[in-house]
C-alpha cells in the first residue's frame, strides 16, 4: 500500500489555490506538481501538495530473480553495480549506442544482471558475446553479413562494417513500372522504343526496349530487348516458331556470354560488368558494376547514388513528369497514352478480386522481407496493374508485379515461397516427363526366368536369368517417351534407356542385333531407338516392342540371343516377342523421381557437361526458376536435361535457330522463315496442324473432317462411355459393357437395366461357355464389435442379407471366395494370394480382390462396401454369349431380362420371375412380387428432396434424381424407409462418373472403420499401399472413384489380406505368426519350446541364444512355499522362484449349513489355501415384507437359521431424552409427532431472555458480542480498538506529540498538541526562526514579516517583526509594472512590453514586439526577451555588384532592400530559335569544328485553373517547341578508314509557343 507525507499549503485571506498546483516540501527541497522524487526506498511523486510512496519492502522480503540475475536493493546497494538499479542496468544497446547512466537518476529496486555482464531482452552476456541487430534480424558476436557492398561484423552489440565500391541495379517490369539505379520508383507508358540505359562516355554502350502487344486486346506481355556494346548487338524476342536451344551456358563470346539462368535469360559482358537478366515476359534487370558510377544516363537514371536528379532528359534539363521524362528518351514520335489515370476506379469491379490478390503482398508469405523492401509502392503497382488489365490478363498482370517484389527480396538474401498451386502456379515437369517410368525388368514370356541384359563392355543385349545378374551387367531400363515424334502417330511411341547409364538407349543396328547406344542427335539414331509399345497384344498382361524404324519387326528373345525380327503368326513368335515389365524391388539410386525443382531464390550455378566445375556461372544472381539436383558423382547434360556421369555427356551441336540471336553491325544476316518442304509439317496444338502443301503452309483441322459423329453416348446408370479407339483428334466412344452389383444388393446389367436381390439365395451373375460367376446372399454375421456387418457400409437392410460370398467356376478350376473372412478357396483348398495358373489369376489388393478369368472375365470386388464390377479383359471372345443377372452384353437392353429357359421379359411386373429363374439353393425368402411403380402416379417428392440437397447438385447432370427415383427407387420398397442404403446406391452410380461426393457425416449414415483406418469418400487407386509394395508402389488408378476405408496417415498394410495398418518402420520383418517385427526386436517364436528370434535391419530373421544373467534364489518364506525352476516364456531364460507344494498344505475343510457356502481365501503368510463358511443369502426362504405403520419402523430378526433373517415392524422406544434448555431457550413439542410412540421434544431460542452483559472496558477498547454455534446468547469480551483514541486536531504552529501520561494495555498511542517553535502570521503561515516573507497587504505598501528567536509568552509562539516599504513607481509608455516573483525581494520593477526607437531627429517610434523596421540602410527588429522587449540591429549585406558588366551585357541596374543594394535584370527571354555550337559525333566519325545548330528556348505561358462544373483544376501549358524543321548536312571524318561521310540532322525552323 503506498504511504502518504502529508504537508499542508497555506493561503492568505483572499487568495484561493488549486490543489493540484500546490508543490511539495520534503527533507528540506521544493519538488514541482507531478516530479519524481528518488529515496532510498524507491520512487515517489509529489501530488495534490503531499508526497506519495511505494510501501517501503522489509528487509526479510525474498525476491526470486531469473537465472543470471540478482536482485539490486536501493536500500543497500551493491557498490560493484550501477546505482541506478534497473534504471540504470547495463544493456547490450546501452553498450552499443555508448550511453551512460545520468549521475542524478532515481534509483529503482529489481532483478539485474551480475556486475560485469549486460542484459539484452531479458537474458544477460558477456559484453564482448552482445547479439547484434539488423534488419529486425538477431546475429550472434562473430557473426559475418557479407554482400557486394560491405562487410559487417557483429562486436559488443554493434556492427563494424566495411563498405566497397557497389554495382547497382535497374528493374522494368509490367508495361510502365520503373525502378532506377538510384532507388527512383515512376511509371512511363509508351509503345515505343526507349533508352533504358545509355552511356554517357566513349564506351558506347545502350539497352534498348520496347512493349509489345499480344492478342488483339492491348495486353502488354513482353518485352523486346536491344543490348548494344561497342560493335556487339543482341536482340532478345519472344518471335513464334522460334525453337529453344539447347543447353544453360548458351553461348561463350570473347566479349559476351549468354545463359539461360531459372526463368531468366542473362547476357553478360565480363569486361563492361553488366549484365541483362530478361524473363522473356516483361520483366527486365540490367546490373552494372560500381565503375558506371555517373557515366549513365536513360531511364534507369544516371547512377550518382541521388534520386533527385534521375529524371534527366536527353538534353540534359532535369524534369519533375516522368511521362516528359520518358518521351525524351524514346527513339521517334510516341503515341499519347489514353488511359484511366487510377485504373482501379475506372474499372472498380476488378478491384475487389485486385485488392484480394494483391493481399498476399501483406501476408505472412512476405513477413521476412518487409522489414528489409518497403512493400508499399509495389502494392500499389499491383493493385493498378491488376485493375488496368483486360480481357484475362489479370492473372499475368497480377503475378508479374508480385514476383518483381520477390525478385528484390531474393536480391536482399530473403527468399520468399510464395507461389502455389492457386497463386501463380509454375510447373517443373515438363523437364522430368523425359525421365520416363522404372526402372523396370523386361521378363520374356517365352523364355521363362530370362531377362533382358547389356554388357557395358561391349554395350550388346543378350538374354541372362534372373539368378545369373552380376558384375557389370545392367538390366534396368526406363521407359520414356520415344526420342523420334511421330506427330500424327497415335500409338505409344517409347524409348529404353538404361537407369543405371542415363543417357544410354537401346538401338538396333542394320543386322537387326540390339545394343546399348550413347545419345546423338540425329533422326537416324533417334528413329532407330524408338518403339512402338503394344500393351497385351497378344497375351494379356504382357507388352511387345515394334520397331518404329521397320515396321512389323519386334524385340525377340531367343535361348542366346535378343534380335529384332519380323512378324510371324506361330504361337513361338507371340510368346518370345512379350515382355512382362517387372518393377524392381529397391528403386536405383541415382535415379530421381523428380530431377527438376522449383526454387524461389537460388544460384543457378550447378555442374553441366559444358561446365563440369560450374565455374564459368559463379557470377550469376540468384534467381527463380526449375532447377536440376543430381547426385555428388553426376553432372547435368543440357541437351537431354537428364543427370548423366560425365563421361556419358552428349556434344552440344547446335541445330535450331537460338532464342537470342547475337549479331555485329560489320555481318548482319536477314532472318529467313522457316523452309517448307514437302512432307513437314508443324504443329499448333493437338488435332490442328500445318501441313506443308505446294510449298505453302496450310492449316488443317483434323477434329472437323473425322469420317463419324464424334458425340458421346449417355450410357445412364453405367458411368462414362469408354474409347474404342486410339484417335485422339476422333474418338469413338461405345457404353461400357459392365455389370455392377451395389451394396444394397441392386443390380446394372451388362446394358444398363436394373433390378434388385431379396432371398437367402444364390444366384448367378454371369455364365458364358466354360465359366460362371454365382455369388451367395447370406444373413448379415456380427463383426467383433457386436454391428451387423451390413452396417459397415449403411444403417442396414430390413431383410438384414449381405453379399458375403462369391463363386468362379472355370474349365478347370472351382474358385470360392469369402469376403468376410477374407478367404479364398480353389478346388476346396485355401491358397494364399496372389494365385496363378493357367491365365487365372486372383490377388487381394488390400482393397479389393480381383479376378482374371481365363476366358477374360476380370471381376473386382470391394472388401469394405461389397460392391462388385464385371467387365471383359482384351482377350475376352465378343462373340461368346453371355446370360444370367447381369444380362447380355450386347448394347440391346431389350433382351437384358432373359430367363434360363429363353424367355425375355418385357412386363417389369414379371422381374421376380427373372430373378427366379437364376436362383439356386434358395433357402430364405424376403419380399414377394416386386411392384412396378412411376414417379407419375406415385409419390417421389421425398426421394427427389433427398437428392435434391446441394451437396448432390454436382452429379444431376450425370445422374439425374428423377431417373433414379423412378427407376430404383420407387420400386424397391426397402429404399423408402432406409435412405442411408437408398443414398449410398446414388453416389456408387455417381461414382462411375468420376464425380466424388462427400455426405456421410459421424452423425448422419456414418462409415465405421476397423481400428488403425479412416474413413475417405473417394478413393481411386485399385491398390494399396502395403509392407510388401511400398518400394516399388505405384499409383494404379481404378475405373471409378469409391468409398473406402484407408490407412490413416503414416501408416500401410501389414499384408494386403488383412486390416492391420502398422508404421512403415514395422515393415522390416513378419514372423511365422504373421506379426510384423521392428528391426532389432526379438520375440519368442517356439511353439512348444523357447526359440528367441530377431529381426536384423536387412528384413532377416536369424535365431539367437538367449542374454541370461543369473539372480540369486529367492527366500521362500510363506508356509508350504518351495523352490521351482521355471523357462521365461519372454527371454527363455531359467530362473528359480516360490512356488506353493499343495502336499504341504494340512487345511481342514469345514460343514457348512444349508444356509451357508464354502469359501476359499488366502493368507499373505501362507500359499495353503483358506476355507471358511460365510452366509449365502440367496439360500435363505424368501418371506413377504410386512407393512408397518408410521409410528413404526422395520427391522430384520433371525430366526431358526443362523444366516437368515426376517423383517418384523416394531414401535421405536423413547430412548432420547427430554432436551434441556439453556439461557435465552424454553421447552416446546413438534405438534406434528403428538401422535406418534415418541413425541419430540426440542429447545427454541429467545434473545429476548438472554442476560444483559455485566462487562465494562476501557477507553481503548470496544464491548464486541460473538455468537456462538449451539448456543443461544451470545458471549461478550473485550477487544483494543485503537481507533477509539481520536488524534487531535492541532491549530496552525502546532503539532501532535506522544501523551507520554497515557498508559494503554492494548498498546494505544495517545496524542495532545504541543505549540512548535516557529512563527505564525494570521493563523495561516508558519515561518521558522530567521525566515522571513513578502506579503501586500494594502496599496503599494510592502511588509516583510520575518520570524526571531525571542518566544512571545502572549501566544506561545516566536515573535514576529514586521517592516513596511512603499513600493509605487512610475514606468514609461513602453513599460509596465511587474510586481516581485521572489518571496525574498519586496518590491517589482518596470519592464519593456513594447520597443521605443529614437529618430535622429530626437522623436521617438513605439514598435510592437515582432515589428522590424529600417532605417539608413539598418535593419532593427523588436525581440522579446526574459528581461522584457528590446531592440535588436544589423546592418544589411549587398552581394558584390559590377556596375559597368552589367551593362555591358544588356542589363538593366535595380534598386532593392529599398534601395541599399544594387542587381542587375534580364528582361524574361520568351521563346525563340537560339543557336548551340557543338562537336557532331557518329561513331568513330567526328565533324572537324563545331557546327551551329539551331534549337529552341525560352519561356511560355502556363495556368492552373479551377472549374466548378467538373469541381477540378483544369491546367493549361504552351511549350517551346519547333515551328517547322529542316535538314542540316554537315561533314564528317571517320578515323577507321581515313574517310569523310556527310551526316544529315533536324534543326527548327522557327520556335514559338505551341500547346503541349
Amino acid at each position: 500500500m503506498p504511504h502518504t507525507y502529508q504537508y499542508r499549503a497555506w493561503a492568505l485571506p483572499g487568495f484561493q489555490w488549486l490543489l493540484y498546483h500546490c508543490r511539495c516540501h520534503y527533507r528540506g527541497s521544493i519538488y514541482q506538481p507531478g516530479e519524481l522524487i528518488p529515496t532510498p526506498s524507491g520512487l515517489c511523486q509529489c501530488s495534490n501538495g503531499t508526497v506519495k510512496c511505494d510501501e517501503p519492502a522489509t528487509p526479510s522480503a525474498v525476491h526470486a530473480c531469473p537465472e543470471g540475475k540478482e536482485y539490486f536493493d536501493c536500500r543497500f546497494p551493491d557498490p560493484a553495480l550501477p546505482a541506478g538499479g534497473i534504471n540504470c542496468e547495463t544493456t547490450c544497446a546501452n553498450l552499443a549506442m555508448n550511453f551512460t547512466c545520468a549521475p542524478s537518476s532515481p534509483c529503482i529496486s529489481g532483478c539485474v544482471c551480475a556486475a560485469g555482464m549486460a542484459e539484452h531482452k531479458g537474458k544477460c552476456y558477456v559484453p564482448e558475446s552482445c547479439p547484434c541487430i539488423w534488419k529486425d534480424w538477431e546475429y550472434l558476436s562473430g557473426e559475418v553479413i557479407a554482400t557486394p557492398c560491405y562487410t559487417c561484423v557483429c562486436r559488443r552489440g554493434m556492427f563494424n562494417c566495411t563498405y566497397y565500391p557497389c554495382p547497382a541495379v535497374c528493374t522494368i517490369y509490367g508495361d510502365r513500372h520503373y525502378h532506377s539505379f538510384d532507388g527512383l520508383e515512376y511509371d512511363y507508358v509508351s509503345d515505343c522504343q526507349v533508352f533504358l540505359l545509355k552511356t554517357t562516355d566513349d564506351s558506347d554502350i545502350s539497352v534498348i526496349s520496347q512493349n509489345k502487344k499480344c492478342f488483339d486486346n492491348d495486353i502488354v506481355c513482353s518485352k523486346s530487348v536491344l543490348i548494344s556494346v561497342g560493335d556487339t548487338e543482341i536482340y532478345l524476342n519472344d518471335t513464334p516458331y522460334k525453337q529453344k536451344r539447347s543447353g544453360f551456358f548458351l553461348e561463350n563470346k570473347p566479349t559476351y556470354q549468354l545463359w539461360k539462368a531459372g526463368y531468366y535469360t542473362v547476357v553478360y559482358f565480363p569486361e563492361e560488368d553488366v549484365t541483362v537478366l530478361w524473363d522473356q515476359k516483361t520483366t527486365i534487370h540490367i546490373k552494372v558494376g560500381p565503375q558506371w558510377k555517373n557515366k549513365l544516363s536513360g531511364l534507369c537514371g544516371n547512377f550518382d547514388k541521388c534520386t533527385s536528379n534521375d529524371m534527366t532528359t536527353s538534353n540534359n534539363l532535369e524534369v519533375r513528369n516522368a511521362q516528359v521524362f520518358g518521351d525524351s528518351w524514346a527513339l521517334g514520335q510516341c503515341e499519347d497514352p489514353v488511359e484511366a489515370m487510377k485504373p482501379c476506379e475506372a474499372h472498380q469491379n476488378k478491384f475487389p478480386y485486385a485488392k484480394k490478390e494483391c493481399s498476399i503482398l501483406y501476408s505472412d508469405v512476405f513477413a521476412p522481407c518487409r522489414n528489409v523492401i518497403d512493400v508499399t509502392s509495389f502494392a500499389k503497382n499491383c493493385h493498378e496493374d491488376t485493375c488496368n488489365c483486360n480481357l484475362g490478363g489479370d492473372c499475368e498482370c497480377l503475378c508479374t508485379s508480385v514476383a518483381a517484389y520477390a525478385y528484390k527480396c531474393c536480391q536482399e538474401g530473403v527468399s520468399i515461397h510464395w507461389r502455389s498451386p492457386t497463386v501463380c502456379a509454375l510447373d517443373c515437369e515438363y523437364y522430368n516427363e523425359g525421365l520416363g517410368d522404372g526402372p523396370y525388368m523386361l521378363a520374356n514370356y517365352g523364355q521363362s526366368g530370362l531377362i533382358l541384359g547389356v554388357n557395358m563392355t561391349s554395350r550388346s543385349v543378350f538374354s541372362l536369368p534372373k539368378s545369373n545378374i552380376h558384375g557389370k551387367i545392367f538390366f534396368n531400363f526406363m521407359i520414356t517417351p520415344g526420342l523420334f515424334k511421330e506427330k500424327t502417330s497415335s500409338l505409344a511411341l517409347v524409348s529404353l534407356e538404361s537407369a543405371e547409364r542415363p543417357n544410354y538407349f537401346l538401338y538396333v543396328r542394320d543386322n537387326d542385333a540390339l545394343s546399348l547406344e550413347l545419345w546423338k542427335a540425329n533422326a537416324a539414331f533417334q528413329q532407330k531407338a524408338t518403339f512402338f509399345h503394344h500393351q497385351s497384344l497378344w497375351i494379356p498382361g504382357y507388352s511387345a516392342f515394334e520397331l518404329y524404324s521397320r515396321k512389323g519387326f519386334f524385340i525377340v528373345v531367343t535361348d542366346s540371343a535378343v534380335k529384332a525380327s519380323k512378324y510371324d503368326d506361330s504361337e513361338e513368335f507371340k510368346q518370345s516377342s512379350s515382355f512382362s515389365i517387372e518393377e524392381i524391388q529397391a528403386a536405383v539410386p541415382y535415379r530421381r523421381a523428380c530431377e527438376w525443382r522449383y526454387e524461389p531464390c537460388t544460384t543457378p550455378c550447378f555442374k553441366t557437361c559444358s561446365d563440369p566445375e560450374a565455374l564459368a556461372c559463379k557470377f550469376l544472381p540468384p534467381v527463380e526458376g526449375c532447377l536440376p539436383y543430381c547426385p555428388k558423382n553426376m553432372i547435368l547434360d543440357e541437351v537431354t536435361l537428364k543427370c548423366v556421369y560425365p563421361e556419358d555427356c552428349v556434344p552440344l551441336i547446335p541445330t535450331e535457330p537460338a532464342l537470342i540471336s547475337p549479331v555485329t553491325t560489320s555481318d548482319i544476316i536477314p532472318t529467313t522463315g522457316l523452309e517448307c518442304e514437302p512432307q513437314q509439317f508443324d504443329p499448333v496444338y493437338n488435332c490442328s496442324q500445318y501441313i506443308c502443301l505446294n510449298m505453302e503452309w496450310t492449316f488443317y483441322n483434323w477434329s472437323l473432317n473425322c469420317p463419324m459423329d464424334l458425340q458421346m453416348p449417355d450410357c445412364g446408370f453405367r458411368g462414362r462411355p469408354v474409347q474404342v479407339n486410339t484417335d485422339l483428334c476422333c474418338p469413338e466412344w461405345e457404353c461400357p459393357c459392365r455389370c455392377s452389383m451395389l451394396s444394397e444388393l441392386s443390380i446394372i446389367t451388362f446394358d444398363g437395366n436394373n433390378a434388385a436381390l431379396y432371398s437367402m439365395a444364390s444366384y448367378i451373375l454371369v455364365r458364358i461357355p466354360g465359366e460362371s460367376i454365382v455369388v451367395h446372399i447370406e444373413k448379415c454375421s456380427m463383426n467383433q464389435n457386436g454391428n451387423s456387418f451390413k452396417k459397415l457400409v449403411s444403417s442396414g437392410r430390413i431383410s438384414g442379407l449381405c453379399f458375403k460370398k462369391l463363386n468362379v467356376t472355370t474349365s478347370v478350376h472351382k474358385i470360392l471366395v469369402n469376403r468376410v473372412a477374407r478367404k479364398v478357396e480353389v478346388d476346396s483348398i485355401a491358397v494364399p494370394l496372389p494365385f496363378a495358373s493357367r491365365e487365372l489369376f486372383i490377388e487381394d489388393s488390400g482393397t479389393m480382390y480381383v479376378i482374371n478369368t481365363p476366358a477374360g472375365l476380370v471381376v473386382k470386388w470391394a472388401h469394405l462396401t461389397g460392391i462388385i464390377d464385371i467387365h471383359f479383359g482384351f482377350q475376352f471372345n465378343f462373340s461368346s454369349y453371355t446370360e444370367g443377372l447381369c444380362g447380355i452384353c450386347n448394347d440391346n437392353p431389350d433382351d437384358d431380362l432373359k430367363m434360363q429357359n429363353g424367355t425375355i421379359i418385357t412386363n417389369m411386373e414379371d422381374i421376380e420371375l427373372f430373378i427366379q429363374s437364376w436362383e439356386i439353393e434358395k433357402s430364405f425368402e424376403v419380399t414377394m412380387r416386386r411392384p412396378v411403380r412411376n414417379c407419375t402416379e406415385h409419390d417421389c417428392s421425398h426421394c427427389i428432396e433427398l437428392l435434391n440437397r446441394d451437396i448432390f447438385f454436382s452429379c444431376h447432370d450425370k445422374v439425374s434424381p428423377k431417373d433414379f427415383c423412378e427407376k430404383m427407387w420407387i420400386n424397391y420398397t426397402y429404399f423408402w424407409n432406409y435412405q442411408c442404403d437408398a443414398i449410398s446406391a446414388y453416389v456408387a452410380l455417381c461414382n462411375k462418373f468420376d464425380i466424388c461426393i462427400e455426405w456421410r457425416t459421424p452423425d448422419y449414415c456414418p462409415l465405421n472403420c476397423p481400428e488403425g483406418k479412416e474413413y475417405q469418400p473417394c478413393v481411386r487407386p485399385c491398390e494399396a499401399r502395403t509392407c510388401l509394395n511400398k518400394w516399388f508402389y505405384g499409383y494404379s488408378s481404378c475405373l471409378d472413384l469409391r468409398e473406402d476405408c484407408v490407412c490413416k496417415n503414416g501408416t500401410v498394410l501389414h499384408r494386403p489380406d488383412k486390416t492391420q495398418c502398422i508404421p512403415e518402420r514395422e515393415c522390416v520383418c513378419t514372423d511365422r505368426e504373421g506379426q510384423p517385427r521392428t528391426a532389432g526386436e526379438i520375440w519368442n517364436g517356439g511353439v512348444d519350446e523357447c526359440a528367441l528370434y530377431k529381426c536384423l535391419e536387412n528384413g532377416s530373421i536369424v535365431p539367437v541364444e538367449p542374454d541370461c544373467e543369473e539372480d540369486p534364489s529367492p527366500t521362500c518364506e510363506r508356509e508350504a512355499e518351495v523352490l521351482m525352476g521355471i523357462v521365461d516364456k519372454l527371454t527363455c531364460c531359467s530362473k528359480e522362484v516360490c512356488g506353493c507344494d499343495m502336499t504341504l498344505c494340512e487345511t481342514a475343510i469345514p460343514a457348512c449349513t444349508d444356509s451357508q457356502k464354502l469359501i476359499v481365501g488366502f493368507s499373505h503368510l501362507s500359499c495353503c489355501p483358506q476355507y471358511k463358511c460365510e452366509c449365502d443369502p440367496v439360500k435363505c426362504p424368501i418371506i413377504p415384507i410386512p407393512e408397518c405403520h408410521v409410528d413404526q419402523f422395520m427391522i430384520q430378526v433371525r430366526q431358526g437359521e443362523p444366516c437368515c433373517f426376517y423383517p418384523f415392524c416394531v414401535c421405536e422406544s423413547c430412548m432420547e431424552p427430554i432436551p434441556l434448555c439453556t439461557d435465552g431457550e424454553f421447552l416446546t413439542v413438534d405438534l406434528n409427532t403428538t401422535h406418534s410412540c415418541c413425541p419430540q421434544y426440542y429447545c427454541v431460542c429467545e434473545p429476548d431472555l438472554c442476560p444483559t452483559p455485566l462487562l465494562h472496558c476501557a477507553e481503548d477498547m470496544n464491548l464486541v458480542k460473538e455468537n456462538v454455534s449451539g448456543q443461544c446468547c451470545p458471549i461478550w469480551h473485550c477487544e483494543c480498538n485503537c481507533e477509539n483514541l481520536i488524534m487531535p486536531t492541532c491549530e496552525v504552529g502546532e503539532f501532535a506529540t506522544i501523551d507520554h501520561t497515557f498508559q494503554s494495555d492494548c498498546g494505544c498511542v495517545q496524542y495532545l498538541c504541543e505549540k512548535d517553535d516557529v512563527c505564525v502570521f494570521q493563523q495561516v503561515s508558519v515561518l521558522n526562526p530567521g525566515q522571513s516573507m513578502i506579503k501586500y497587504l494594502e496599496g503599494d505598501f510592502c511588509y516583510t514579516i520575518e520570524c526571531q528567536e525571542e518566544k512571545d509568552n502572549l501566544t506561545g509562539f516566536l515573535t514576529l517583526n514586521i517592516t513596511m516599504v512603499n513600493c509605487s513607481k512610475e514606468c514609461d509608455v513602453n513599460q509596465i509594472y511587474i510586481p516581485s516573483p521572489s518571496d525574498f525581494d519586496c518590491c517589482g520593477a518596470c519592464r519593456n512590453v513594447s520597443c521605443k526607437f529614437y529618430m535622429e531627429n530626437g522623436t521617438s517610434v513605439i514598435y510592437e514586439v515582432g515589428s522590424r523596421w529600417n532605417y539608413n540602410c539598418t535593419t532593427y527588429e523588436c525581440v522579446k526577451t526574459n528581461e522584457g522587449a528590446m531592440i535588436l540591429n544589423y546592418s544589411m549585406v549587398c552581394p558584390p555588384f559590377n556596375e559597368t558588366e552589367c551593362k555591358m551585357n544588356e542589363g538593366v541596374v535595380k534598386l532593392y532592400n529599398e534601395g541599399c543594394c544594387k542587381i542587375c535584370k534580364r528582361e524574361e527571354r520568351i521563346c525563340q530559335k537560339v543557336i548551340i555550337k557543338s562537336i557532331i559525333r557518329r561513331q568513330d566519325c567526328v565533324s572537324q569544328s563545331s557546327i551551329n545548330v539551331a534549337s529552341c528556348d525560352g519561356k511560355c505561358p502556363s495556368a492552373t485553373i479551377y472549374n466548378v462544373n467538373v469541381e477540378s483544376h483544369l491546367r493549361f501549358c504552351k511549350c517551346c517547341r519547333e515551328n517547322g524543321i529542316r535538314n542540316l548536312t554537315v561533314p564528317l571524318h571517320c578515323s577507321g578508314n581515313g574517310t569523310e561521310i556527310m551526316y544529315t540532322l533536324q534543326e527548327p525552323i522557327d520556335c514559338t509557343c505551341q500547346w503541349n
